[in-house]
């Protein structure tokens, strides 16, 4: 599918898991759950724009899905699709 379809649909393909929602990164609230290749998860605690095209969400891993529980600084493109999964 292009990116385009993709982002009508509302949706992503991620490996492992296949066609998954998704939202735009600038959509993005603490609470929200991001979804990863083969169904690693971590829970975003907040977002902020550092610039006109880019926000900073800092994330924990969720240790349930092999992840150590850290939190991260991810920086993303406002508009990429973020598979987003349940709370």
């Amino acid at each position: 599918m292009t990116k385009e379809l993709d982002k009508k649909l509302g949706t992503i393909h991620l490996q492992g898991i296949g066609r998954v929602p998704a939202i735009t990164a600038e959509l993005l609230k603490a609470g929200d759950v991001i979804v990863y290749n083969y169904g690693h998860t971590a829970k975003v605690l907040s977002t902020r724009p550092v610039s006109a095209r880019y926000i900073e969400a800092y994330v924990e891993s969720q240790i349930s899905t092999g992840g150590s529980g850290k939190v991260y600084i991810v920086k993303i493109k406002k508009d990429r699709l973020v598979a987003v999964g349940r709370k």
